[in-house]
């Protein structure tokens, strides 16, 4: 797992001891204090990575305008289907693609991006309650945090061959019992559905 992310991972999984609950707090009042700076560093970096690549986000940029601007035509329901190939200003790229977020606006609309982030958000909230102590939860949680980082960038759905072994550990993670203290969220089903 690269180290952008065990940062990120080693807070989740540790939420309930009281020394993350005090750094966060301590952590909190510094970007409180230190905001504005941070944010500045923040632009200055997106500027600098932008202008190593100009080409390559200039046109993720016209991509993605494109891609809202048309998602008004269909706002609710989307174009359901991504064109096989874009205009020649794109470089031939079909609009929706490079982005799994906007995509979705595009392509599937206001109902497809919306399942998407409640599945994610869901998802989320119960790998980070399992992986106070489940070591199975805390890889699930890490997979699904690099998901979300990825979706912002790419679109999911065409490199799927790439993740699906971090798919097989999220199934595994969620197939983890709910500690005591959260035994009341898991859903229950009768014999006949399970």
């Amino acid at each position: 797992m690269p180290d952008q992310f065990a940062v990120l991972k080693a807070i989740a999984t540790h939420l309930s001891r009281p020394s993350v609950q005090i750094l966060a707090g301590i952590s909190s009042f510094a970007a409180g204090l230190f905001g504005p700076q941070l944010i500045g560093y923040a632009r200055d970096f997106k500027d600098y990575f932008d202008s190593q690549r100009a080409s390559s986000s200039n046109l993720r940029e016209l991509l993605q305008r494109m891609a809202l601007y048309q998602w008004q035509e269909a706002p609710i329901w989307g174009h359901g289907i991504k064109a096989p190939r874009g205009p020649a200003v794109t470089n031939f790229m079909p609009v929706g693609s490079h982005h799994t977020w906007l995509g979705l606006l595009y392509v599937h609309g206001i109902v497809g991006f919306i399942a998407l982030a409640l599945a994610m958000l869901y998802s989320f909230i119960e790998l980070l309650i399992k992986a106070q102590k489940s070591k199975a939860a805390q890889t699930g949680l890490a997979v699904l945090l690099v998901l979300i980082l990825f979706s912002l960038g790419e679109n999911l759905e065409t490199l799927a061959y790439l993740y699906w072994p971090g798919l097989l550990m999220l199934g595994i993670a969620f197939k983890e019992p709910f500690p005591a203290l959260f035994a009341h969220f898991k859903p229950q089903f009768n014999q006949s559905q399970a």
